[in-house]
């Protein structure tokens, strides 16, 4: 009999071992974000935690369990909503500000409108009484391009007749009306175009031949019609110093004549022709003396001086009433002081009284002798 309650003892332990608790988890505590099921009294857990339920991360907080208060992460950035005229910059969540609020941008009052904030809309003062009138057109009257307002009448189309190229247009508003016209508005032909329409372009027939003038000294030869060149100018052919075809002076003479200058004596200068005795047969008065230089070998750069005397006779021996030549001496000196040339020139037969002037080229005119340009100074003598 002893051994019943030994065997009742190894049997409880048997069972105890086989189902691994003895409680009769009568008490659980309910799962939770972290935690299973749990038994209370064991400890015993049942099934799997629940798991976070994440509220997502803000300005005001960071990302955060609705359930248990567990937090993870930061904070999140500001939600920002713009600046206005009557709010700064603020944040739609947790309502912290930055800045200032934005200055009001005023559209100017119009007819239609109070001056207005054009952020915000907020007017201040009234309307204004001035239109923005746009001028009546052809199909519109004048109205106000503010408030659409209107003035006075319609002007009605402004039409430009029809041509070759467009209909009958309106010179305003553009709006055509019937077709294009079949008149022409021709241009003659040309060495380069044929008969064609100053308007639409349309041509007739063919151009025609050039009408050539003939090459000159600078131009070559030109088409009267439309202006083409063919060929080359013929270039100068400087004869006797100067172009044998259209007269130019040769250029190279300005050059050589500007080296060349002539002093005169002071005047009126009174003068004697005297005979072999020495006795005065003439006297003159010499009044005025001209003169020129002349380019006589433009390829020698040579030069003629061309003098003329004018005067008039106050002495004669033979009488009042005898006519004879007036004589006067002349030298001309280089611009070294040496004599270049002299002479004597014999004026036409006068009297008494009577003046010579430059009336006859032989008498008058005097050809020195060719010379290299030079700066020259002319005397005038008594002669014998």
């Amino acid at each position: 009999m002893k051994k019943i309650p030994l065997i009742l003892a190894a049997l409880s332990v048997s069972a105890i071992i086989l189902t691994g608790c003895a409680c009769k988890h009568e008490k659980w505590n309910d799962a939770n974000c972290t935690t299973p099921k749990t038994c209370a009294e064991c400890g015993e857990t049942e099934g799997e935690p629940l798991g976070h339920t994440w509220k997502d991360a803000s300005c005001k907080a960071p990302k955060t369990c609705e359930v248990c208060g567990e937090i993870e992460g930061d904070l999140s950035e500001h939600k920002w909503k713009k600046a206005t005229c009557e709010v700064p910059k603020t944040c739609t969540v947790c309502g912290e500000t930055e800045g200032a609020k934005l200055e009001h941008e005023w559209i100017e009052a119009s007819c239609k409108s109070p001056k207005t904030c054009k952020l915000c809309n907020i007017t201040d003062g009234e309307k204004t009484d001035s239109h923005a009138w746009v001028e009546a057109t052809c199909k519109e009257s004048k109205h106000c391009s503010v408030c659409g307002e209107k003035s006075g009448e319609v002007l009605g189309h402004d039409w430009e007749e029809a041509t070759c190229k467009q209909p009958k247009t309106c010179k305003v508003c553009f709006e055509t009306e019937g077709t294009v016209s079949d008149n022409h508005q021709w241009i003659d032909a040309t060495c380069k175009k044929p008969k064609t329409c100053e308007i639409c372009g349309k041509t007739e027939g063919a151009s025609k031949s050039h009408d050539w003038s003939s090459a000159t000294c600078t131009e070559p030869r030109i088409c009267s019609y439309c202006g083409e060149t063919d060929g080359e100018a013929k270039g100068h052919s400087y004869i006797s110093n100067k172009c044998s075809r259209c007269g130019q002076p040769d250029p190279r003479c300005s050059e050589i004549l500007s080296g060349c200058s002539l002093s005169l004596p002071s005047l009126p200068i009174t003068l004697n022709e005297y005979d072999y005795q020495n006795n005065i047969k003439t006297t003159v008065v010499i009044t005025d003396i001209s003169y020129n230089f002349e380019v006589y070998k433009v390829d020698e750069g040579t030069i003629i001086l061309n003098c003329k005397f004018s005067g008039y006779k106050t002495y004669d021996a033979k009488g009042s009433g005898q006519s004879s030549p007036c004589k006067i001496g002349w030298k001309l000196y280089d611009s070294n002081g040496n004599v270049f040339q002299s002479g004597t020139f014999s004026s036409s037969s006068v009297a008494e009284g009577e003046s010579f002037s430059s009336n006859r080229e032989e008498d008058l005119i005097y050809n020195f002798n060719a010379a290299q340009p030079d700066s020259f100074r002319l005397e005038l003598l008594n002669t014998n």
